[in-house]
């Protein structure tokens, strides 16, 4: 299990909360030897490209085949859930496979859909009493959901679960994408929030020693609303 990323260029920034460590961290994420990883699955659970193709190249077949049998069985996965499968060849545990919002310029709940995720993730992570899961952005990617938007979502919904559940399983989480843009911002919504503290580690990267980021959303650049029935702090 790793237990700590002090000694590896991809550590760009840790914050807590409760007895949570939250990590943002540049890294591939089939090579995290974690409890979980988080794949962002489309409804049909079909791993063809990006992320979630190497996933299943790296990881083998199993990965897929389970999946498949999966919606065979009960469906396409809805917008918002998420499904538990084998990690076949990876070095994790077990994989989520989370279905997020489709950007629709907020006109389908993608923000409450958004939040939903993030919560049906965790609350599947603790069901099993594992203690560390790996989040990437979900929903930024081709599925097209604004970055800031996102990972303020991510991260306030983080924050609810540890609100909600007083004594989780859940000891640390990844945030992490190999996409700088995506782990600034991840920076900026964790810095935004009261409900995380940053903390000091050896050897801080240039993203962990910056000044706290300035939000730069507004409701001009987007065309629609994303996020205004969730709870986010700004700076």
């Amino acid at each position: 299990m790793i237990e700590s990323f002090n000694e590896e260029k991809g550590l760009l920034g840790i914050f807590v909360i409760d007895n949570a460590t939250i990590k943002v961290v540049q890294i591939d994420i089939t090579t995290l030897s974690v409890d979980v990883i988080v794949n962002a699955a489309n409804e049909r659970l079909q791993h063809l490209g990006g992320v979630a193709g190497a996933i299943n190249d790296k990881g083998g077949a199993s990965i897929q085949r389970e999946c498949n049998e999966y919606v065979y069985e009960n469906g396409s996965v809805l917008e918002g859930d998420c499904m538990m499968s084998n990690s076949g060849n990876l070095p994790c545990m077990k994989i989520v496979h989370a279905v997020g919002p489709r950007w629709k310029f907020g006109k389908s709940k993608e923000d409450k859909k958004l939040a939903e995720v993030i919560l049906r993730i965790l609350e599947m992570v603790m069901s099993q009493g594992f203690k560390s899961v790996a989040i990437p952005a979900i929903s930024t990617g081709i599925f097209g959901y604004p970055l800031h938007a996102a990972t303020d979502i991510i991260v306030q919904s983080i924050a609810n679960h540890f609100k909600k559940v007083k004594r989780s399983s859940i000891t640390t989480i990844y945030l992490i994408d190999i996409n700088d843009k995506s782990l600034h911002s991840f920076i900026r919504s964790l810095q935004s929030s009261v409900d995380f503290k940053q903390a000091e580690f050896d050897d801080q990267p240039r993203y962990g020693t910056q000044p706290r980021f300035q939000s730069q959303i507004s409701e001009t650049e987007y065309e629609g609303k994303p996020y205004h029935n969730i709870l986010i702090n700004f700076t």
